[in-house]
């Protein structure tokens, strides 16, 4: 018998975490990759072949989808992202859908409206201010805007000079826009999981940001360190951290929001203090592979890893008796699309490498390659993951520190 949770997905690695669960199938594009995911879980991974890499909604409507979907007794269905697209097709065609409505998930993601959702929390955020381009200023002092709509940090830019601020004018001059001081520190992030009678938040983890020559984006997320807060914090910061993700998950608690969302905030090395810069209201990206790490890790029954305890709470189970399996090690870092290596056959020289990397005989465990065929600026090209750190304070370990060699 097939299983009952569909999870469609056009990045197979996204839903990676749910394999644990035999009740969870995933349906998504074929790639080398996916095909060798299959080998290990035939039953539980449907593969669609095109001439393009299909985007959710596409999975969605592909008539093998409908065919995988036609031999189960009320599937549910699991996105990755929900969209009002996404929830019409699924309230069209008689699916359950997962997810929470993607009318809530943009009120507390999107830049603007956010600042409305959550105005009972503001002080946890930097001082944003609403405004359109056109009516901004050059004070002389380094300050960041962020559209309304963003990925990956693909939204947000600094405003260090007048020449760069004149430049965005005369291409969005009437666009709209939420502006805050520039904050100096390290960024950090953690995938919570609210449920209907209790909250589980997961394990914080450093966010990789515009690292060269990973990125040519200066704030692009391109990976997590889930050792590395253990050596650039002390326990009182994580602690008060740890508080704040609670105080936003009552938040969330509050309006219904059920399953993962995931959190960014930087730590003010100037104000020693943490503001709240993100909230993904998704499962965020990190989260799958936070469950693999969690699965290789010894623990009790009654511990989850991150995607488990998702799953549980979008059905409505109670989380009460759980706690989520703890992690200090680990990391995963992108490379992604950039001027300079702009296409797959152009990293095919660093794929070998790295696939060279996971055989030799070091001081580490190994090593995940996963490569992509994309080619649009900034999208992902390699995902290298690690289950041991690749950051030690503000330097790189010895596993980074030949991750970095063969990138360069």
């Amino acid at each position: 018998m097939l299983s009952q949770i569909i999870y469609i997905t056009r990045d197979i690695e996204r839903a990676l975490g749910c394999l644990t669960t035999p009740s969870v199938s995933i349906i998504s594009n074929d790639s080398d990759f996916a095909k060798s995911i299959k080998e290990r879980y035939p039953k539980q991974i449907f593969l669609i072949e095109d001439n393009k890499t299909l985007d959710t909604y596409e999975l969605l409507e592909h008539p093998k989808t409908t065919e995988v979907l036609s031999h189960l007794t009320n599937p549910q269905i699991l996105v990755f992202k929900n969209t009002s697209r996404i929830e019409k097709w699924c309230a069209t065609n008689n699916y359950p859908l997962l997810n929470p409505p993607a009318k809530l998930a943009a009120s507390l993601e999107e830049k603007l409206t956010q600042l409305e959702t959550l105005d009972d929390l503001i002080e946890l955020m930097p001082r944003y201010k609403k405004k359109t381009i056109e009516d901004l200023h050059w004070f002389r002092e380094p300050y960041i805007i962020q559209f309304n709509h963003s990925h990956t940090g693909s939204g947000t830019v600094l405003i260090d000079s007048e020449e760069k601020l004149d430049e965005l004018k005369k291409v969005f001059a009437k666009r709209e826009c939420r502006i805050a001081p520039f904050i100096s520190g390290p960024i950090f992030t953690s995938n919570i999981v609210v449920g209907i009678d209790a909250i589980l938040t997961g394990n914080m983890s450093y966010q990789i940001t515009g690292l060269q020559p990973f990125t040519d984006e200066t704030f692009a997320t391109i990976g997590n360190d889930w050792g590395a807060p253990y050596s650039i914090l002390n326990d009182s910061e994580r602690a008060e951290y740890e508080l704040i993700s609670r105080e936003i998950a009552k938040k969330l608690q509050s309006l219904r929001w059920k399953g993962l969302f995931g959190i960014d905030a930087i730590w003010s090395t100037q104000e020693k203090r943490w503001y709240v810069i993100e909230i993904n209201a998704r499962q965020p990206a990190s989260a799958s592979y936070e469950s693999m790490l969690q699965k290789n890790t010894n623990s009790q029954p009654s511990n989850l890893t991150i995607l488990e305890a998702h799953l549980k709470a979008l059905q409505g189970e109670s989380l009460k008796e759980y706690s989520l399996t703890k992690i200090t090690d680990g990391a995963q870092i992108i490379h992604r699309v950039t001027k300079k290596i702009t296409s797959p056959e152009q990293a095919a020289h660093m794929l070998q490498k790295l696939d060279e990397l996971r055989f030799e005989t070091w001081n580490t465990k190994k090593l995940t390659i996963i490569p992509y065929e994309n080619t649009s600026h900034n999208s992902d090209l390699l995902r290298i993951q690690s289950e041991k750190s690749i950051i030690h304070g503000d330097e790189f370990t010895e596993v980074g520190e030949k991750i970095l060699k063969i990138i360069q």
